[in-house]
């Protein structure tokens, strides 16, 4: 038995190694980093680094996309001291000079794994005067505001928010949405609200995210009043309420007992062409179930059941 599966090892290695030697026969660069790509997104680093290896050894010189997707497999391994070695040491050992995409692939590597402060170092870094040879890009921001403010460094965050248009990176929609959003999970309602207002000014046109952060956080505080301004703003500056919006919105009524305006707005909601989805019946469920409304939880549960009947082509009929 043991001898059989060494032997199937060998095998699938010569097989291995003899497609890695067609693929360099072909002589396309770009097939090089659909392949690595593809055992990086299957999490086999393993023989992603031993295509990369048999490469080298035929003397094909492969593009920095290539190395990138090694770097950003192993950050998705939870590896980023392996990624910070074949970034600072491994590439420039091989001629390889990293750039923005190779920092960016790490700085996203430390955040996920909770390492903000390490990844602001490294950016902070790569800004003064041209740091490792390569300056960041607004991605790079991006990355470093959100894992600070998801590590609750709010105040980081935002001086670092602050801090881009200085250093030439403007502040695009997925930086005022991760601020916003931030700010509104730390209940820094003024400072949310400024950034919103700061975003219209610099005339970046805002999409539902920062308005549902804010509608969100006014919700939590339990001032629906806040809450249904910004929802008019969102309605009059052209912008259609998702179903994250609505199951906020729903999900705060049955908390605060009422169900029947949260029913209102879950009508509302299937007229416009919003389809409820399992939080939206969760939410009225409960607060039915809190107020000991049964004939209503069961007429939501039939409803349910119902539409559930028409998704799979079923049509609903008097036994149903």
């Amino acid at each position: 038995m043991a001898r059989s599966r060494v032997n199937m090892m060998a095998t699938n290695a010569c097989a291995f190694d003899i497609r890695i030697r067609c693929f360099c026969n072909v002589g396309r660069l770009d097939l090089a980093d659909i392949l690595i790509r593809c055992f990086c997104n299957v999490g086999r680093l393993d023989l992603a680094f031993a295509a990369f290896g048999l490469f080298l050894r035929t003397g094909w010189r492969v593009q920095n996309v290539v190395l990138n997707q090694l770097i950003k497999g192993l950050c998705d391994g939870k590896r980023t001291g392996d990624a910070m070695d074949m970034v600072f040491r491994r590439m420039p050992e091989l001629g390889y000079t990293p750039d923005v995409f190779s920092y960016n692939a790490l700085i996203k590597g430390l955040c996920a794994e909770k390492k903000s402060q390490e990844a602001l170092e490294l950016l902070l870094h790569m800004t003064a005067n041209g740091g490792y040879n390569c300056s960041p890009d607004v991605v790079s921001y991006n990355i470093v505001i959100d894992g600070l403010f998801k590590e609750g460094e709010v105040d980081k965050a935002y001086f670092l928010f602050h801090e881009m248009p200085g250093q030439g990176f403007p502040p695009d929609l997925v930086t005022y949405s991760s601020v916003i959003d931030g700010l509104c999970k730390a209940q820094a309602m003024d400072k949310a609200e400024a950034s919103l207002q700061q975003m219209l000014y610099k005339g970046v046109m805002p999409n539902t995210r920062p308005y549902n952060s804010l509608i969100h956080g006014y919700c939590s505080l339990g001032q629906l009043v806040e809450a249904v301004r910004l929802l008019k703003k969102m309605s009059g500056g052209g912008l259609q309420l998702n179903v994250v919006t609505y199951n906020m919105l729903i999900d705060y009524y049955c908390k605060i007992g009422r169900c029947a305006e949260a029913r209102s707005i879950f009508d509302s909601m299937v007229r416009r062409g919003q389809k409820p989805n399992a939080t939206t019946y969760c939410s009225l469920l409960h607060g039915y179930a809190t107020k000991g409304a049964l004939v209503d939880m069961h007429d939501l549960l039939d409803l349910m059941i119902r539409d559930e009947m028409r998704q799979n082509g079923l049509r609903p009929n008097l036994v149903s």
